[in-house]
């Protein structure tokens, strides 16, 4: 099944959407929320990707996070897969809230790098 333009299209402006949203919370010091929200950007990015690319619709984390593995090593790409796991650990903060503000900050611009990676593979 070939992905319809609109449906990578959907996943890129959820993507972006988030992505405000993250740094709006951020701005405010609900590193929490922002986190979860960042990490909600990178996987929207991701699944477009995957549309795009493989026609796949990714539906769990495991698959998100084997996609992107993938891509990595096929684009030669390390700081892809590092990039990604700094956006996971995010997740994680959601839940856990570790990291300190200075940590979230610098993790959103590893992030921001992450999704222009990303949209440089997108088109």
């Amino acid at each position: 099944m070939t992905a319809r333009p609109s449906e990578v299209e959907d996943y890129i402006r959820r993507s972006d959407h988030y992505w405000r949203q993250a740094l709006e919370l951020l701005q405010a010091g609900q590193l929490e929320r922002a986190s979860e929200l960042a990490w909600g950007s990178v996987v929207e990015r991701v699944k477009a990707l995957a549309r795009l690319r493989s026609q796949a619709e990714l539906r769990s984390h495991r698959e998100v996070r084997e996609f992107i593995k993938r891509a990595a090593l096929q684009n030669a790409d390390e700081a892809l897969y590092r990039a990604f796991r700094e956006a996971e650990s995010l997740h994680i903060n959601f839940y856990e809230s570790f990291f300190d503000p200075e940590e979230v900050r610098q993790i959103f611009v590893a992030i921001q790098g992450l999704l222009a990676k990303l949209d440089s593979y997108l088109h």
